[in-house]
């Protein structure tokens, strides 16, 4: 984006620089009645999307201007291509072609199109003439979310966060309906200001429309709220969510981590503590395990997905003194008996090369499932000897353990 607006006319300025007698109805939807003038008019319209696609601006103007030449060629024609130049103009940044463009949709009659509306206003907001983009898209009739959204991300890029949050509301008023794209720039703009009062009203929309459960809307809810300081809130929004990324994790993490925050969290439910510390057991093992341990500093009782999620976390790392003190706390907890848990012992020692303590946590298990005979046999699976005899006790050759399917 240009650091400042490039020389040209504002909107105003272009639409009095075209006299009246200049500017005509739309085109009407023409029928074409001769298959060769029609042959030509798809060639010239081809031709300038050639042209686009190899960054030939130039060219592509003066095809467009041949194209207009033909007062019978068709409104879908002429509209596309003049969307396609202003886009181009976006990607190439090249403002006055793209003045040139939109002076021509004034004195066709396109300006307001429901097609060339959205292309305006991101051509002007590409170009940081956001005063231009608020005028086209405030008088314009299109009653679809797209060039408000455009408006409302350029105020927040630009951090112009009240004039964000009055485009909001003035699209509200006019009966628009936000999408999944409006709200986070509105959300985050609500947070910068501090606004608790509309950023409550903006939820209360987001709770009755059908983006409600948005993973995006809602990464944007919780870190309004964090900003507000609402933590138990934004905890709530975070345990209902039915996806979560790394935004998510990470925007609720930050929020505790600011200062003063951590000791609220002793407040959050396990179900949270988990979560979040499965988020990184996936990725980030010494923070997963870092955030296990805090559970235990915070008070918060480890149960079973707790306890596994630090086993894996130090199989991954080969954390064998912390993992050891997992397999305490299992045993008092009564854990050790669950198989995951068992299970989860297993490629721990494995994988920290402790098979001694590998084979104890086996022949300790009470029930030992399919699972748990793979997890051992994954451990010795290069002693095949070993392996044989395991497996054959899994086949029920000595009378106990697991049948295994037939293959």
């Amino acid at each position: 984006m240009p650091p400042s607006p490039p020389r040209g006319l504002t909107v105003t300025e272009l639409r009095k620089f075209i006299p009246k007698s200049w500017k005509q109805p739309p085109r009407q939807h023409i029928l074409e009645t001769h298959d060769e003038t029609a042959s030509v008019h798809v060639a010239l319209f081809k031709s300038i999307g050639h042209f686009i696609s190899q960054g030939h601006l130039s060219e592509a103007f003066r095809t467009f201007s041949l194209l207009l030449r033909h007062q019978s060629c068709s409104h879908e024609l002429v509209l596309q291509s003049a969307a396609s130049l202003l886009s181009t103009c976006v990607e190439l940044n090249e403002f006055l072609p793209g003045q040139q463009i939109h002076a021509h949709s004034i004195s066709s009659g396109l300006e307001f199109d429901p097609v060339l509306v959205p292309k305006l206003v991101t051509f002007y907001s590409a170009f940081n003439l956001l005063h231009g983009a608020q005028t086209i898209t405030e008088n314009s009739d299109v009653l679809y979310p797209l060039p408000w959204n455009v408006l409302i991300g350029s105020y927040v890029r630009n951090k112009r966060f009240v004039e964000a949050v009055s485009a909001y509301k003035r699209m509200m008023s006019r009966g628009i309906q936000p999408d999944e794209f409006t709200y986070p720039s509105v959300l985050k703009a609500c947070g910068a200001l501090l606004d608790s009062s509309s950023g409550r009203v903006v939820h209360g929309s987001v709770e009755v429309s059908p983006h409600r459960r948005s993973l995006y809307v809602c990464n944007a809810l919780i870190s309004m709220y964090a900003r507000f300081g609402d933590v138990d809130i934004a905890r709530r929004l975070f345990e209902m969510m039915s996806e979560r990324d790394a935004v998510s994790w990470n925007t609720l993490i930050n929020c505790y981590a600011s200062r003063g925050k951590w000791e609220e969290l002793s407040k959050a439910t396990v179900v949270t503590w988990n979560t979040l510390a499965g988020g990184f057991a996936d990725g980030d093992h010494v923070k997963g395990l870092s955030f296990v341990a805090k559970m235990r500093n915070h008070n918060v009782s480890l149960d079973s997905v707790a306890m596994i999620n630090g086993l894996k976390a130090c199989s991954h790392i080969g954390a064998i003194r912390w993992g050891k003190e997992f397999h305490c706390l299992a045993i008092r907890s009564c854990y050790a008996r669950i198989e995951n848990v068992g299970n989860s012992l297993i490629t721990m020692y494995s994988r920290c090369g402790d098979l001694k303590h590998a084979f104890i946590v086996f022949q300790q298990m009470e029930a030992c499932g399919l699972s748990t005979w793979n997890s051992i046999v994954s451990v010795i699976a290069e002693r095949s000897e070993e392996t044989c005899f395991l497996l054959a006790v899994a086949s029920g050759i000595f009378g106990y353990g697991t049948h295994l399917p037939e293959p």
